[in-house]
């Protein structure tokens, strides 16, 4: 997101899949607002309060795929979502409670995130029994389940009951597993690129 056509605090009202497969972003909503030279010279989205992006239904993108996050969750309140599925499929990628990183698919697994309005790399593995959880690099324990995706929502979850306070950078997602190696790379390139 760091190459949107917006100026500091500014409503952003789109954001184009860069992929060239139309899974654009449109504000429904009060939309998220432009922070420029956020992090490391690069543009920020930040979303609060009733603030999202969604896109339009697509054939379901089904397992395995890949998905990486450059996000922040501030302290308060502690249940919002970065991103889910629109759709109703229930991908929640959210910061719940302590705040905690979670990936809510009616379970999930999370690790300790102490809501400190940094940006964190974010990796998800969504492969059934063989999913993986990424934070800043290290692997977590846990499985992600099973789930296509049908659409995307940034800001809220599906249903816009949890919605996130904190600002989203770049969302990469492939259709299929990465090797660890593949991962590495990527999770690379997002830490020379956001710092």
């Amino acid at each position: 997101m760091s190459d949107l056509a917006y100026s500091n605090g500014e409503t952003v009202s789109s954001v184009s899949d860069e992929s060239g497969n139309g899974y654009d972003l449109s504000n429904s909503g009060s939309g998220p607002v432009m922070v420029e030279s956020g992090l490391n010279g690069n543009d920020l989205v930040e979303f609060q309060g009733n603030s999202r992006l969604d896109s339009p239904e697509w054939s379901p993108v089904s397992e395995p795929y890949t998905i990486f996050f450059v996000t922040s969750s501030y302290d308060s309140p502690s249940d919002g979502v970065t991103m889910d599925s629109a759709g109703g499929s229930g991908r929640a990628f959210m910061a719940r409670d302590n705040p905690e990183w979670r990936i809510w698919n009616g379970g999930g697994f999370n690790t300790a995130f102490t809501g400190d309005e940094q940006e964190h790399i974010i990796t998800a593995v969504y492969s059934d029994s063989n999913g993986k959880f990424r934070y800043d690099g290290s692997e977590e324990t846990g499985n992600s389940g099973s789930n296509d995706i049908t659409s995307i929502r940034l800001g809220q979850d599906n249903t816009g009951a949890r919605a996130l306070e904190g600002r989203v950078g770049e969302v990469i997602m492939y259709n299929r597993s990465l090797s660890s190696s593949e991962i590495t790379e990527v999770e690379s390139y997002l830490s020379g690129k956001w710092g």
